[in-house]
């Protein structure tokens, strides 16, 4: 259902003009957060509490990404229910290719799976095929990019303090997982560990919303969204995932760099 995260930071950005050039590189990295429960007025939930993990690692040649969502929630009626969830992927860095997974479990059995590959000519389109859960054919159409390309591009422009840009996403979840990305980006803000005292070095992020839209649905009505704040290297602050129903809060506990491969 959802996947899609990860940035970094540097530099003196309360004197920086906006044609400063700010470095903003997607560094392979690991980042754990603890879920709870937003405490919104709204929602259909008593309690939340779970964990996601991201992680982005590199080849000379791929981005390799791997995520997982586990939590338990209690609606207001008092039942439970569960949320496990893997992604893993691999993508070209040229942005042709994309090899996906998906896997989601309720407890130990495995209620759902997408496997398969998309393959895009830039510029021009592409097509993904999945071979899981059945064989089926999804066209994509000019314009399409996948998910590290998409982040990249994010922290390019938040660099070149671009405000507002919107991008057609495809990472494999499931066969509607092509969607429209609306992502807003305010001004960079200086120390974002300063919050939560987490090992990331970064010294600069900005903060980002995302609106995820359903190709052909209501064209004012995301269903997902997410705000975050996004350091420089890539790693992500202060999560907020907003289901419709129910808001998630996701704390960043934990992050640990990896080095980039020589090649």
């Amino acid at each position: 259902m959802i996947g899609r995260l990860a940035l970094a930071a540097l530099a003196l950005a309360s004197i920086a003009g906006p044609s400063t050039a700010l470095a903003a590189t997607l560094v392979p990295h690991r980042a754990a957060y603890r879920l709870s429960l937003a405490p919104l007025p709204q929602t259909q939930l008593a309690e939340l509490q779970g964990q996601l993990v991201i992680e982005w690692k590199a080849t000379c040649d791929l981005w390799l990404s791997y995520q997982r969502m586990a939590f338990v929630a209690v609606q207001l009626d008092g039942q439970m229910f569960g949320h496990d969830v893997h992604y893993s992927s691999a993508e070209d860095k040229a942005g042709r290719t994309l090899q996906f997974s998906v896997q989601t479990f309720d407890g130990p059995e495995q209620v759902e799976a997408y496997r398969g590959r998309a393959d895009l000519v830039p510029g021009d389109g592409g097509a993904a095929v999945f071979t899981t859960p059945e064989a089926e054919r999804v066209e994509l159409p000019a314009g399409s990019i996948f998910p590290a390309a998409h982040l990249e591009d994010v922290l390019r422009r938040a660099a070149r303090d671009e405000r507002l840009m919107t991008h057609r996403v495809f990472d494999g979840w499931g066969y509607d997982s092509l969607v429209q990305v609306t992502t807003v980006i305010g001004s960079r803000e200086t120390r974002p560990t300063d919050l939560d005292g987490s090992s990331d070095p970064s010294d600069v992020a900005w903060p980002v919303s995302m609106a995820y839209y359903d190709q052909g649905g209501e064209p004012d009505v995301p269903n997902f969204e997410a705000a975050f704040l996004l350091s420089d290297n890539g790693v992500l602050h202060q999560l907020e995932l907003n289901y419709g129903d129910f808001t998630v809060d996701g704390e960043l506990a934990e992050v640990e760099l990896f080095e980039r491969p020589d090649c």
